[in-house]
């Protein structure tokens, strides 16, 4: 259970520091709705304990936690670049759950942004320890400013 605590931030007295683990939930909900029924979770808990003993049916089952979610449109809507308005996209270059690609192709769609590529391991490039990445994007926060090209950062 340690692990689990640490993996979800959990604190000593059973609080948690934020909501990132529920705003996950939400997120990885509406992204990708899962229409199996509990049998054939159940089913696919079986393979995921082969493949992965420990953590495979938390895998599986986890699936379950989205069944209550308000279905959407399976259709997938398209991009555009309609707004005057700038915006950045920052993109980790070995990010493992949205990867550097997607950033890059979302930059190349959008018209008016600028790209901040991280040269780094690690899932969001804000907040970790790079002045290049956050000094752009608090600029850009502040101000509404943006940078003049496209920036290559590191940490």
């Amino acid at each position: 259970m340690n692990l689990a605590d640490q993996y979800s931030q959990r604190n000593p007295n059973g609080t948690y520091p934020n909501n990132e683990s529920d705003a996950s939930l939400v997120i990885d909900c509406l992204d990708w709705q899962d229409s199996r029924t509990l049998a054939q979770v159940q089913s696919d808990a079986k393979i995921f304990a082969t493949k992965a003993p420990v953590f495979g049916p938390y895998l599986a089952y986890n699936a379950l936690s989205c069944q209550y979610f308000p279905k959407t449109s399976a259709t997938s809507a398209s991009i555009s670049s309609i707004s005057t308005t700038p915006i950045i996209i920052v993109g980790t270059t070995r990010d493992p759950a949205t990867p550097y690609q997607w950033a890059v192709a979302l930059h190349k769609i959008i018209q008016n942004s600028r790209l901040i590529s991280l040269n780094a391991d690690g899932h969001t490039g804000q907040g970790r320890g790079s002045e290049c990445v956050d000094s752009a994007i608090d600029k850009y926060l502040l101000t509404g400013a943006i940078p003049a090209k496209d920036l290559a950062c590191s940490l």
